[in-house]
């Protein structure tokens, strides 16, 4: 089979949200629900796990349902050796409302691991 290889997507208003060290944060970013991804390099030598969560935000309203508490963010595991994508849009209850600051914190990273954001 075949390997795939994944490439830092091309974009001209693309933004390194931390630095070569994606242990060192928590990072953050002003979030934008119509144009943003995030993309998690592990080149670990095991999973990580980003946790991504926007200020104020605690729970969600389900129609019917009862509040669903959120506050503990979104987490999000990488396998090692791998990249991933994430687009905030299908997480938008764990970043809130456009323009609120989103704070990305990542377990078990050290500087052989990169993460940005991109727009689009």
């Amino acid at each position: 089979m075949a390997q795939l290889t994944v490439n830092k997507p091309a974009s001209t208003a693309e933004t390194t949200i931390v630095s070569e060290d994606p242990s060192t944060g928590p990072h953050t970013f002003n979030y934008n629900p119509q144009k943003q991804f995030l993309v998690f390099q592990n080149e670990e030598v095991a999973g990580v796990t980003v946790n991504i969560l926007g200020d104020g935000v605690t729970t969600i309203d389900p129609a019917g349902l009862e509040p669903i508490d959120i506050s503990g963010g979104f987490d999000w595991e990488v396998a090692n050796g791998t990249t991933e994508t994430l687009y905030t849009l299908q997480r938008s209850a764990y970043c809130g409302a456009n323009g609120n600051n989103v704070t990305v914190t990542i377990t078990g990273a050290t500087s052989a691991s990169k993460i940005w954001l991109s727009e689009y």
